[in-house]
């Protein structure tokens, strides 16, 4: 009994950690998806906001992978729910991993005075 309450708290504190780190993300990304107007200084004023955010992104993308391919007691069977779970997580972190890439790219191109976005 006492085992099964200790494997309890730690799962639970587990997953509060995990939604500590996604709100700290989500608070370091709130500017750059909230930013209306294309201008230049308003991305390089949150340039290092955004590029910490992405990389805790990325480390979460890579723990997902691991635990995906790699659970951590090999003998006992994952749930298909748990692995489909894991795969869906690990598909948004990847389209939100684009995403912010996808705006930053964007902002840098439309703030140089290149031609590409100056039609």
């Amino acid at each position: 009994m006492r085992h099964n309450k200790t494997t309890a708290s730690k799962k639970i504190l587990s997953v509060a950690l995990l939604l500590i780190v996604w709100i700290f993300v989500a608070w370091l990304l709130f500017p750059i998806l909230t930013i209306n107007s294309l201008e230049y200084w308003n991305v390089k004023t949150y340039l290092y906001r955004t590029v910490a955010a992405v990389a805790i992104m990325l480390i979460l993308f890579g723990k997902t992978i691991f635990d995906l391919f790699f659970p951590i007691d090999a003998s006992k069977r994952e749930s298909l729910i748990n692995t489909i779970f894991l795969t869906v997580y690990s598909i948004v972190i990847l389209i939100g991993i684009f995403f912010i890439a996808g705006r930053l790219i964007v902002f840098y191109f439309k703030g140089s005075n290149t031609e590409f976005f100056s039609m």
